[in-house]
């Protein structure tokens, strides 16, 4: 059997806090105004924010979940225990 490692790709992420305003900062990453306008992302009843990713429903997005851009420019949601398990910082050098 020949085993492989993933290959190493950056992605966008933005953790929903239920919001994008932080102290009254506007943390919005432009990627999720694309996605809004898109439609990739979009507000529900009650403000509650969904996931459109194609062949799947509707993703309603929990607080505390990631929310990812691909390499490849496709949106979609991490839970915060794999995101941990998976991800790590990346330094803008």
């Amino acid at each position: 059997m020949t085993k492989y490692s993933r290959k190493p790709v950056v992605v966008e992420v933005v953790k929903w806090e239920g919001d994008f305003f932080v102290n009254g900062k506007d943390t919005e990453p432009s990627f999720v105004n694309e996605s809004l306008e898109e439609e990739t992302l979009f507000f529900g009843n009650q403000g509650k924010l969904y996931v459109v990713t194609p062949g799947t429903p509707h993703m309603l997005c929990p607080v505390g979940c990631h929310i990812i851009k691909d390499d490849q420019g496709e949106v979609y949601l991490c839970e915060p225990d794999v995101f941990a398990q998976t991800f790590e910082e990346v330094c803008d050098a």
